[in-house]
């Protein structure tokens, strides 16, 4: 017969019914680690990495299996999968599980809620905070009001017209040649407490001024 150790941090499964075998046949058992572990082997009457394991019965034997934490990070935000499962409830297949354009890992030493977009309530997300002068902790403290061009992080884009938003404005990108007179460019944004952008011709910036107006 097999019966199986005790095991923390995960399961043994495939035991026959009272883990009764008869004597040449083959028992086959699969370890399966809790999310955030990984299985690291076979303990008691057997050994190895091989999961499943086949192995034939010729005597009664215990059989365990060891886990530990998994310490990957296949999203490369800087938490290993063990952190992003059992203690910061993250996803450990993205970088920025909440979307609001810091990674986990950078949130969680910034103090901020890697699973909440804007962790201070104040209705704009935090990598709109940080990127533009707010504190993402202090409700009181939002964005810097200000657009900023840089290069696109497509390159063959051109350059980029960054601002941040709140909710609740309507956000107009105008274009001018003299500063007196202004036409809209491109849709109106609705805020939503994100930074917004805006592709540049690269070549026009050299005779045209650019401006954002909320409404």
């Amino acid at each position: 017969s097999v019966t199986l150790s005790a095991t923390t941090n995960g399961s043994i499964t495939g035991l026959a019914a009272g883990g009764k075998y008869l004597t040449g046949t083959t028992a086959t058992l699969t370890a399966v680690p809790a999310a955030g572990y990984v299985f690291t082997g076979w303990t008691g009457g057997a050994s190895g990495i091989k999961n499943p394991l086949s192995a034939t019965i010729t005597a009664d034997v215990a059989v365990g299996a060891d886990f530990d934490r998994d310490l990957s990070d296949l999203d490369k935000d800087g938490l290993t999968a063990y952190e992003e499962i059992t203690v910061w409830a993250t996803d450990p297949q993205m970088a920025d599980t909440d979307d609001d354009g810091v990674m986990d890992g950078q949130e969680v030493i910034l103090k901020l809620d890697p699973v909440l977009a804007d962790t201070d309530g104040d209705g704009s997300n935090d990598g709109a905070e940080i990127e533009f002068g707010g504190n993402a902790l202090e409700a009181k403290s939002l964005p810097m009001w200000r657009a900023e061009l840089e290069v696109s992080p497509q390159p063959e884009r051109g350059l980029q017209l960054r601002f941040p938003t709140l909710p609740g404005f309507v956000y107009i990108i105008e274009e001018s040649t003299d500063c007196l007179n202004w036409r809209a460019v491109g849709s109106p944004r609705v805020g939503d407490g994100r930074v917004k952008s805006h592709d540049v011709d690269r070549g026009g910036v050299r005779h045209n001024f650019l401006r954002v107006r909320g409404l």
